[in-house]
């Protein structure tokens, strides 16, 4: 087949309900493309497959390399390439290799150093191969199992009863050679010994093993899921618009600081033409430090790189859950996206522990929302593995969720969101004065500030302009009280209800939820405050933050979280007793499955 014709068709049904059960793999030895990721440690091939896969770069990177030799040791530049942005970016690709090129040339033990350095790589080179060579894989309906080792050997098992999703994955080199990198996640909280992947394997054999997985499955559903059973038909369930993803991507926030990614970035900058506006503004950055009325010119500054990460993010989550689609098939809900690496993934409805409704500004204007799904294990910290929909109108997402789970969970929850329990007036105050205390505290800060330090001088203006943010502070938390909300149902589902910047609605059953709490300020000389229950199922967690390289701590991840604030204490204790477990009801879902 034509490479481009197999790049653009269109891609095989990952699953036949109607195929006859699929043959157990059994020490099947990996495949050759996979031989990249035993040699990616190397440094000389960190990310050669990342670079092959934007090509266009690559491309553009090897004929500036290629110019940069010819003028370094050849003859010179051609006249129209002389004084232009390509001669200093050559200039510059060769800053790097220079100096070093200099000490090698400088020092007598240069050839022996280059000996040592080329047997180094050549005896790690052979090793991995080596590795990879001996490396197997196999799946059956009980385990599935990857071993190898030269001198020391090693297998690692993971039982069938433990797996959360099975999850494809193949950027467009992949689909060019029918190639699907496999990953099956269990529980375990660290994602480098709670998966087993597999980096490249052919596509037929992929959805075989997706086959095995859903027969072997099926096997281990008690009598209470015996409703997934059912249908073992493909159900195409939805498919979301470009126009419903840039209206879900308002608030996702995908853009995520690092270090490195800090560093790649100040590089980048370094580069001809940007070099230059680079000093220019690292100069006015410290420029603008030192100037005792900088406060505006910092503010500007802070929401202009605001908002170009803000852009960045819209356009990561359109990028990664374009051309959505969700498929039922029996107790598996099938997951289809991505524009660029393209991600299939095959989730056990029984091991969902929590769905969460997720409103941004812009769909709650619209009257949509996007579903979220909670499993335990690493899911937590990636939100395309959480994604259930990204974006469906109220009404018809709800009824989606209710055909999706076949009414074993979530039945006729579309009907019972407008029950809520409110939170009661007395704890009106805690929403509305919570975002007032925080911005009045840092406005005092900032004025002892001012006054303590000659050095560092705000504007009186600038101060009093972040001391009115308090106004619509406490409109928003007048807002998340009006928003709050939470039902304990028959079925023993809970139903909260909160606003951070989006309005999220969590669903769970009441036997899912792994511990519970309550907390309440009490200060001396004064009333105990309004009480705050939370609680947490099995896929709570934390999201590590910026500053995770410098202090160990992070942000609260709000999926997994049930929390209800403001409560008078004795109804706080009295819904906590509710939730737990019910020596009149048997607990017909277990707590982990």
């Amino acid at each position: 087949m034509n490479p481009l014709r197999r790049l653009a068709r269109a891609e095989p049904p990952l699953i036949d309900p109607h195929a006859p059960p699929a043959e157990p793999i059994v020490d099947r030895p990996l495949h050759w493309f996979s031989l990249y990721t035993f040699w990616k440690t190397l440094p000389i091939t960190i990310g050669l497959v990342t670079l092959v896969s934007l090509l266009p770069g690559v491309i553009a990177l090897l004929i500036i390399i290629a110019f940069g030799l010819f003028y370094e040791f050849g003859e010179e530049l051609p006249f129209f390439l002389k004084e232009t942005v390509l001669q200093d970016v050559i200039d510059y690709e060769l800053q790097g290799f220079g100096p070093i090129y200099d000490q090698l040339r400088a020092n007598r033990y240069h050839l022996e150093l280059m000996i040592v350095i080329g047997l180094i790589a050549a005896s790690w080179i052979v090793v991995r191969t080596l590795q990879w060579k001996r490396t197997t894989y196999g799946i059956d309906r009980e385990h599935i199992w990857i071993k190898g080792g030269l001198y020391w050997k090693w297998e690692r098992r993971l039982p069938m009863a433990r797996v959360q999703t099975l999850e494809l994955r193949a950027n467009w080199l992949d689909r060019l050679l029918d190639l699907r990198s496999v990953e099956f996640v269990s529980g375990t909280p660290d994602r480098s010994v709670a998966t087993i992947r597999l980096a490249a394997v052919p596509t037929r054999e992929a959805v075989q093993i997706q086959r095995i997985m859903l027969d072997a499955t099926t096997g281990l559903l008690g009598e209470d899921y015996s409703v997934f059973l059912q249908h073992r038909e493909s159900v195409q369930l939805a498919e979301i618009s470009t126009r419903q993803l840039f209206a879900a991507g308002i608030t996702s926030f995908e853009i995520r600081l690092s270090f490195v990614g800090a560093i790649a970035a100040f590089h980048l900058f370094s580069k001809s033409v940007l070099k230059e506006w680079r000093n220019d503004l690292i100069h006015w950055f410290v420029n603008t430090i030192e100037q005792r009325h900088a406060f505006a010119d910092l503010v500007d500054f802070t929401l202009l790189l605001a908002l170009m990460f803000w852009l960045l993010s819209v356009l990561t989550f359109v990028a990664t859950f374009s051309r959505f689609q969700l498929q039922r098939a029996g107790h598996l809900a099938l997951i289809e996206h991505g524009l660029v690496t393209r991600r299939w993934r095959a989730v056990l409805l029984p091991r969902v522990q929590a769905i969460t409704f997720v409103e941004t500004p812009v769909q709650e204007y619209q009257h949509a929302g996007s579903i979220r799904m909670e499993l335990s294990g690493s899911h937590q910290k990636s939100l395309e593995r959480k994604m259930l929909l990204p974006s469906l109108p109220r009404e018809e997402a709800l009824a989606t969720l209710e055909r999706l789970f076949g009414g074993a969970f979530f039945d006729n929850i579309s009907r019972q969101l407008d029950q809520f329990h409110r939170v009661p007036a007395s704890g009106r105050r805690m929403y509305s004065m919570f975002w007032v205390y925080r911005v009045l505290g840092l406005t005092t800060l900032l004025i002892v500030a001012d006054w303590l330090s000659p050095e560092i001088r705000f504007e009186h203006l600038g101060i009093a302009a972040f001391a009115s943010l308090a106004i619509p502070g406490y409109f928003y938390g007048r807002r998340q009280f009006t928003d709050a909300g939470w039902l304990l149902n028959d079925d023993r589902e809970l139903i909260v209800r909160e606003r951070q910047i989006n309005r999220r609605t969590i669903i769970c059953p009441a036997d899912r939820v792994q511990w519970r709490g309550v907390t309440q300020l009490t200060l001396p000389f004064k009333k105990p405050g309004p009480a705050t229950v939370v609680a947490y199922v099995a896929a709570s967690g934390k999201v590590d933050g910026v500053g995770k390289g410098f202090v160990q701590t992070g942000w609260p991840v709000a999926d997994g979280r049930l929390r209800i604030r403001g409560l008078p204490r004795t109804e706080a204790d009295s819904l906590l007793d509710q939730i737990g477990p019910q020596e009149s009801q048997p607990l017909f879902r277990p707590h982990v499955v």
